[in-house]
């Protein structure tokens, strides 16, 4: 199963605010998917973006 990280996490490790992370979330610059009411982002996605290759990927 794929882990997916709230936009709160994201921006932790973005060191971004929430309230920018979940606007680009919902403008679709970060590649984010909308479940209910909250904005997840894959950790494929999430390496992708920080530039991580599989065997050196985000865990926590």
């Amino acid at each position: 199963m794929t882990k997916l990280y709230t936009a709160q996490e994201v921006a932790g490790m973005l060191h971004l605010s929430v309230a920018h992370t979940r606007r680009e979330m919902r403008a679709g610059r970060l590649p984010a998917v909308k479940i209910g009411r909250k904005w997840y982002l894959p950790e494929a996605r999430l390496n992708e973006l920080i530039g991580v290759s599989g065997h050196e990927a985000v865990t926590r």
